[in-house]
């Protein structure tokens, strides 16, 4: 889902920094890329979707938009950031 959802994006003219496969990842990348848009899975690996959407809003309110997605119920997606 989430290369599908890259490719998308990427064909929209947006910019795709990075992916991540947990949210404790989702989060580091978040403080290295400081992307404009994070897109954040709510069924993730290690932290759910809403508490990476918490730890990134504590970290950059007024920058980052956040959507949660998701794509299935069984497997958890990656976040894309």
């Amino acid at each position: 889902m989430c290369i599908m959802l890259a490719t998308t994006l990427e064909k929209l003219d947006f910019e795709v920094v990075g992916t991540s496969k947990s949210g404790n990842e989702a989060i580091e990348k978040f403080k290295a890329l400081k992307p404009d848009i994070i897109l954040v899975d709510p069924a993730l690996p290690d932290k759910d979707g809403i508490e990476v959407t918490r730890a990134i809003t504590e970290e950059s309110l007024s920058t980052v938009v956040i959507m949660l997605l998701t794509g299935s119920e069984t497997d958890p997606d990656m976040t894309l950031i």
